[in-house]
């Protein structure tokens, strides 16, 4: 078994181990608690809707690998992209993956949940995408104790333009986006576009959506980071023998989230977040130096290092605040560290 194999299989024992004891406790709450206990249940099925994003492909083996182990009755995969007519089945480990096209909007669905991965940067499934959050909007509708999550991959964005503020809150960034941007990429006018459906839905009396939003992800198999190449970097690094690092790696200030933590905290929103919220979502708030050095200081019998820095004028900042995400019983303590997290992504 490779070694990037390897980590994804302990990645996937680790997520099942966790749902299982968060189950337990969901189940069994403290005595005072906003939710009496009778009014709770767990999900019984899972549909994972995706543009073969790789948060998208850990979810379909993860709540499989959940089914193994009774945590819930069944799980399915669909893959959503733009050209209709087009769409392949596929395996991926033991999970089917079905077109979008397939998916049966008169079966009756109870107690699911459709958790919905979107790529903003893969603009191609731009307009797949708005039908298919619609679709299944109406479809989750039409039985009971059913509930979308929508992760959104976000696109890149530029720096908070105050320099006195240095990170925003899911209103601030939501009016950054539609408001303050002059000339919007298309990945960030499609950003733009799902959350105004989103809440559209939401207005018109279906409050049971939520959407958290992912800067930069990486994990195992994903290098995807928007505001750092980490895929060149390492690279580089271990072609070179030596890891560099400059003032301008100190400059940028922003975001990342790991692979194992998106999937967690789709799952806490899943279950405590308020209906129909948009949630902020990060492990870490870095800079690109604080990653260089902990790739280095995890691998220093094969990495020198270097470092030629001067100090630094001013900073660009691009991080979401996650205070909210806290607020829905989230603890740090369940972020994987950034030094482990950094190891296992490149190994």
């Amino acid at each position: 078994m490779s070694l990037d194999k390897f980590i994804l299989e302990d990645e996937l024992s680790s997520i099942t181990g966790s749902y299982v004891n968060f189950a337990k406790r969901y189940m069994n709450p403290p005595k005072i608690n906003k939710v009496k206990k009778g009014e709770r249940f767990l999900f019984d099925n899972f549909y994972v809707l995706s543009d073969n994003n790789p948060l998208g492909k850990f979810m379909l083996p993860a709540f499989d690998s959940i089914k193994q182990k009774d945590g819930i009755k069944s799980v399915e995969g669909f893959s959503v992209y733009n050209q209709i007519g087009e769409y392949e089945h596929y395996n991926y480990e033991n999970c089917t993956v079905k077109n979008i096209d397939d998916l049966d909007v008169n079966a009756p669905v109870n107690k699911t949940a459709f958790m919905l991965v979107v790529d903003c940067e893969n603009t191609e499934a731009r307009g797949k995408w708005l039908d298919t959050i619609q679709k299944v909007a109406d479809y989750a509708a039409k039985g009971t104790d059913n509930m979308c999550v929508v992760s959104l991959l976000l696109p890149e964005y530029p720096a908070i333009p105050d320099e006195n503020i240095t990170s925003l809150s899911e209103r601030e960034f939501g009016f950054f986006m539609e408001r303050k941007l002059e000339n919007p990429t298309p990945a960030q006018t499609f950003f733009v576009e799902i959350e105004a459906l989103c809440r559209k839905i939401v207005n018109s009396g279906y409050e049971n959506i939520n959407i958290s939003r992912i800067a930069n992800l990486y994990g195992p198999d994903s290098c995807m980071m928007r505001s750092f190449d980490l895929e060149k970097f390492i690279k580089e690094s271990f072609n070179a023998g030596v890891v560099n690092i400059t003032t301008d790696d100190y400059v940028d200030v922003f975001s990342v989230s790991y692979l194992r933590d998106a999937f967690s905290f789709a799952i806490q929103i899943l279950y405590c977040g308020r209906k129909g919220h948009i949630y902020n979502f990060a492990s870490h708030t870095t800079s690109v130096a604080a990653i260089k050095s902990s790739v280095h200081e995890s691998f220093k019998g094969k990495l020198g290092l270097k470092v030629e820095t001067t100090s630094v004028a001013k900073n660009n900042y691009y991080s979401l605040n996650t205070l909210k995400f806290f607020q829905s019983g989230w603890s740090v303590k369940k972020h994987v560290p950034l030094a482990t997290a950094l190891y296992k992504t490149v190994c």
